[in-house]
């Protein structure tokens, strides 16, 4: 819509929305299997509409899907590793957003030992089990789980497995967890800034995605398929006593330790409000250009024609910020305003007199 109104826009999402720059469009799904030729096929498809709606507004057509995402600012809330697709150079990461909202802190259960916290949904393939192998594991558990069962909760609770169903500050749980259990990817990405390795059981394609790219930093177990008792006791064993898991997560937040949400919350900011001033800017720049050339072409005794005497001040305008930066802007502003003032005054003056005087 943006494209085929010719309205500014910008890209800002985790990623995941905004395909790679390749044709045809890989399959988001890690075991899709698809020939290269039905990928093609697929891509054909959609741009066939694409450039449909596009005809219709008398736009230029585009040759690739990934064309209409060409040109545009790609702000991403996520780092590079991170990237579902793999860092990029087009576009700017900011990092998560995820960390933002103030929640109440949890205190972890009386244990010595090892302390997991996981934070889970029952919708989870495989939850039941993977309680099971948190509780047998003899580590510390603190569980987040919304919406789970009293009978599930109950069966598990114990004075070194604490379960709750409303979410918690993650700042102080991850501090003193030794592993994180989660299948979001923005809670993976707030255990990797708190430097805690991570055994991730995804339940969507986004959060597979993400999960594969920390497993290959190395930072990072996948509970894989089938999703069993045993499997899921042997992968919570493995992650808890992998000392590489520890050190490639501990890396990734020696990386990352300036980042702060706010920081990245300004940064999309501050893209949305650069569109916005650029759409407020087109009215009366377009004004400040048509003035400048009748200046041109008035003060030539019109040898200058209007559109020749406009293009002449964009190129002035052009050179002076371009070789004197914003200074020069403010310089020339503050010259242009004394001129206007007393620009007024005169013809205040020289209006008055011609009206009759004072009197």
């Amino acid at each position: 819509a943006a494209r085929a109104l010719e309205i500014p826009a910008a890209i800002t999402c985790i990623g995941f929305e905004l395909p790679p720059s390749v044709d045809p469009l890989p399959s988001i799904r890690p075991w899709d299997r698809s020939s290269i030729d039905e990928l093609c096929k697929s891509d054909a498809a959609v741009l066939k509409n694409i450039n449909t709606v596009l005809q219709q507004y008398s736009k230029t057509p585009l040759h690739h899907v990934t064309d209409m995402f060409s040109g545009l600012p790609a702000v991403l809330t996520t780092f590079p590793e991170l990237d579902h697709y793999g860092g990029r150079t087009n576009a700017r990461y900011v990092g998560p957003l995820s960390a933002l909202p103030a929640t109440a802190e949890a205190e972890w259960p009386l244990s010595e030992g090892k302390r997991i916290f996981a934070y889970l949904r029952p919708s989870v393939p495989g939850f039941e089990h993977l309680l099971t192998a948190l509780q047998e594991s003899g580590a510390s558990i603190l569980c987040v789980a919304p919406g789970v069962s009293e009978e599930d909760a109950r069966r598990v609770t114990s004075p070194r497995f604490k379960v709750l169903i409303h979410p918690v500050s993650l700042d102080k749980a991850l501090r003193h967890a030794d592993l994180a259990v989660v299948y979001g990817s923005g809670t993976m990405s707030d255990a990797l800034l708190a430097g805690v390795p991570l055994l991730m059981v995804p339940q969507v394609v986004e959060q597979l995605l993400v999960a594969g790219r920390i497993e290959e930093l190395g930072a990072g177990l996948l509970w894989r398929a089938p999703r069993t008792v045993e499997n899921a006791k042997a992968t919570v064993k493995k992650a808890l006593e992998d000392p590489n898991l520890l050190a490639a997560a501990r890396a990734f937040a020696l990386r990352h330790q300036g980042f702060s949400p706010e920081a990245a919350v300004n940064s999309v900011v501050e893209v949305i409000c650069t569109l916005i001033i650029m759409v407020s800017y087109l009215g009366w720049v377009s004004a400040q250009v048509t003035a400048l050339g009748l200046v041109f072409h008035l003060l030539s005794g019109e040898a200058i024609s209007l559109s020749m005497g406009m293009v002449i001040g964009v190129v002035s305008i052009l050179a002076y910020t371009l070789f004197g930066g914003m200074w020069s802007v403010a310089v020339t502003d503050f010259i242009q305003m004394i001129i206007l003032v007393v620009g007024l005054s005169v013809l205040a003056i020289f209006a008055g007199h011609q009206a009759g005087g004072a009197d």
